[in-house]
C-alpha cells in the first residue's frame, strides 16, 4: 500500500520503504515539489540518495556546489552531504528518490545475552571511559546531533554539529543551560524502551538506552529534526520536514552508536581482568628462565590493542569492508602467535612474519604516515632466535623513538646479516637519535630486571644465550637503531640444548 506523506513544500508518494528492525534499507518515492517552493538546506543522516527527475526544473546544492537539473537528469547525493531543492519554472517538480541507508545496523543489541558475570566495580565510571576510548574515531566522525549521558542524566559529551536553530534557542555550545531536551526526566531512560521526545522548540529528539550485562548506564540523544507527523508546529517553515525514512535511518545510526559503545565496554572489562591477571603474574614472577618466557609471552600491550580496536570501528562507520576483514584477520594472527603455548625458541623467519602482522596492524593507525622495509639475509632466516622477542622491541620505537618526532613520517627498517658465528639484527627507526645519556640509562633499566619495559626482552636473551648476546642502542641515520646480535643456531639444535618447543 502506498503511502502519501505531505509536507509545507509539497508530498511524498512512497513506494517501498524498510521495516523496522529489518535486514532492509532501502526507500523509494515519487517526490512533488510545488512551483515556488523550497527544501531548506537539511542533512540525510546516514543515507545516500539518488534522484531521478521526472518532470520540472530546479536547482540542488549540494555541500554548498548549485547545479541546475530538468527532467531526464538524475543526481546522487553522498552519506551526510548537505543539501537543499529550489523550484524553477511555473510546474511542479516530481522526482524518483531513492535512500540507502548505509550505516544502519538493525540487529536487536536488547537482545544480546552474557553468561559471565562482571564485577560491579568495573561498572564504576566505564561510559565515560569508553566514550573517551572511541570519540576520535566513532562519534566525532558522525557530524550529526549527539549527546551521551551518564546513568544519572549528567552529561559525559556532545558533539558540536547541531543546526543553528538550536543554537539560538538553546545556547548550545553554553554547557546547555538552556536546553530542555538533556533535562534528566527525559536522557534517563528506565528499562530498555527507546523515547522520543518533542521539544518546546518543535524538534523531535530520540534517547535510546546504553545498557550493559543488562544493567542501565546511560543514554545516546541525537535527531533533534523537524519531522511535521510528531514534532509541533512551532519549526515549521524553519526548518526541513524529515522524510520518514530519513528519520527511520537516524534512529538505526543511533542503536549503531549505541552497538559500538557497548562493543567496546566489553573490550574495556576484558582489559580491565587482563590488566589484574598479568599484575598477578608479575608478582609471582620467578627467577627461572622458562617462568620469565611465559611471563614476557602473555603480556599484551594494551594501549596498541586498542589504538587497534579503535581504527576497526572506525571502518564500521566509514563501511570500509574489505580493510576490515584484512584487519581481524591480522588481529586473529597477532593474538594467535602471542598466546601460542611451550614455544621458546622459533625461527627468525616466523618472528618476522609475527612482526609483519604487528606492522600491518600499525599501518591501520598510521596510514600512509608509516612505510617500513625488510632487508634480511637469507642464511639467517633459519636460526632460532627467543619466541617473541622482536615485537616488543619494534613497539618501543613507537612508544618512544617517534614521540618527539617532528616529522609526520614514521619510518621503520629491519635488517639482518650473518656474520659468523652469529646474526646480527638492526631496527631502524627516524625518531629522535638517542643521546649517550639516555643510552646508558636504557641499557642501566635493560639489566635491572624491574619486570618492565625492556627489560623483559633482556631477561629472555640472557635466559637463552647466558652472556653470549647483545642488545644496545645506537644513533643512526639520523634516528635510532636497536642493534641485536645473537649466536647463530639452527631452529634443529636450539641454543644450551634446548628444543624448539618446550
Amino acid at each position: 500500500m502506498m503511502e502519501t506523506q505531505k509536507t509545507k513544500w509539497g508530498q511524498i508518494y512512497w513506494l517501498h520503504t524498510p521495516q523496522a528492525r529489518s535486514s532492509q534499507s532501502l526507500s523509494v518515492g515519487i517526490s512533488e515539489i510545488l512551483p515556488g517552493q523550497h527544501q531548506l538546506r537539511h542533512v540525510h543522516y546516514g543515507q545516500e540518495q539518488f534522484i531521478y527527475i521526472l518532470q520540472g526544473t530546479c536547482q540542488y546544492t549540494i555541500n554548498g556546489t548549485p547545479r541546475i537539473c530538468h527532467a531526464g537528469d538524475s543526481v546522487y547525493f553522498p552519506p551526510n552531504a548537505e543539501h537543499e531543492t529550489k523550484t524553477m519554472g511555473n510546474e511542479p517538480l516530481r522526482e524518483l528518490i531513492i535512500y540507502n541507508s548505509v550505516m544502519y545496523h538493525p540487529a536487536g543489541f536488547y537482545e544480546q545475552s552474557h553468561d559471565a558475570d562482571v564485577e560491579q566495580r568495573l561498572f564504576d565510571n566505564i561510559l565515560s571511559v569508553v566514550v573517551e576510548i572511541i570519540r576520535s574515531t566513532v562519534l566525532e566522525p558522525l557530524r550529526m546531533p549527539v549527546t551521551l549521558t551518564d546513568k544519572n542524566g549528567q552529561l559525559i559529551w556532545q558533539g558540536n554539529h547541531f543546526s543553528e536553530y538550536c543554537r539560538y534557542h538553546c545556547d548550545i555550545g553554553d554547557e546547555n543551560k538552556h536546553c530542555p531536551c538533556l533535562e534528566t526526566e527525559h536522557v534517563i531512560c528506565n528499562g530498555r524502551e527507546e523515547k522520543e521526545y518533542t521539544c518546546p522548540y518543535g524538534l523531535t529528539v530520540f534517547y535510546v538506552p546504553v545498557l550493559f550485562h543488562q544493567q542501565y548506564i546511560g543514554s545516546v540523544t541525537g535527531g533533534h529534526i523537524f519531522f511535521s507527523e510528531r514534532s509541533g508546529t512551532s519549526a515549521m517553515g524553519k526548518l526541513y520536514d524529515m522524510p520518514l525514512s530519513s528519520v527511520m535511518s537516524l534512529r538505526g545510526l543511533l542503536r549503531q552508536v549505541v552497538q559500538n559503545i557497548h562493543d567496546m565496554c566489553e573490550f574495556y572489562v576484558s582489559r580491565q581482568e587482563l590488566l589484574e591477571k598479568n599484575e598477578q603474574l608479575t608478582q609471582s614472577r620467578q627467577a627461572l628462565g622458562e617462568v620469565n618466557d611465559t611471563v614476557t609471552n602473555l603480556k599484551i600491550n594494551h594501549h596498541f590493542l586498542f589504538n587497534t580496536l579503535n581504527s576497526m570501528a572506525s571502518m564500521a562507520v566509514s563501511e570500509s569492508g574489505e580493510a576490515l576483514y584484512d584487519a581481524i584477520l591480522n588481529l586473529a594472527k597477532f593474538f594467535r602467535y602471542t598466546m601460542t603455548d611451550n614455544l621458546r625458541f622459533v625461527p627468525l623467519k616466523s618472528e618476522l612474519t609475527y612482526l609483519q602482522t604487528y606492522l600491518d596492524l600499525q599501518k591501520l593507525r598510521y596510514q600512509e604516515r608509516l612505510t617500513y622495509t625488510y632487508d634480511i639475509a637469507d642464511h639467517t632466516e633459519e636460526t632460532a632466535v627467543p619466541f617473541n622477542f622482536l615485537q616488543p622491541i619494534v613497539e618501543n620505537a613507537f612508544t618512544h623513538g617517534f614521540k618527539n618526532l617532528v616529522s609526520d613520517k614514521r619510518i621503520i627498517r629491519i635488517q639482518s646479516f650473518y656474520t659468523a658465528p652469529y646474526v646480527e639484527i638492526k631496527i631502524y627507526n627516524n625518531g629522535t637519535p638517542i643521546e649517550e645519556a639516555t643510552r646508558k640509562r636504557v641499557l642501566r633499566s635493560m639489566r635491572s630486571q624491574t619486570g618492565h619495559g625492556m627489560s623483559f626482552i633482556y631477561e629472555k636473551l640472557h635466559s637463552a644465550y647466558g652472556e653470549d648476546f647483545v642488545l644496545d642502542y645506537l644513533p643512526e641515520d639520523g634516528g635510532t637503531v636497536a642493534y641485536i646480535r645473537l649466536p647463530f643456531t639452527a631452529q634443529s639444535s636450539s641454543p644450551q640444548g634446548l628444543s624448539g618447543s618446550e
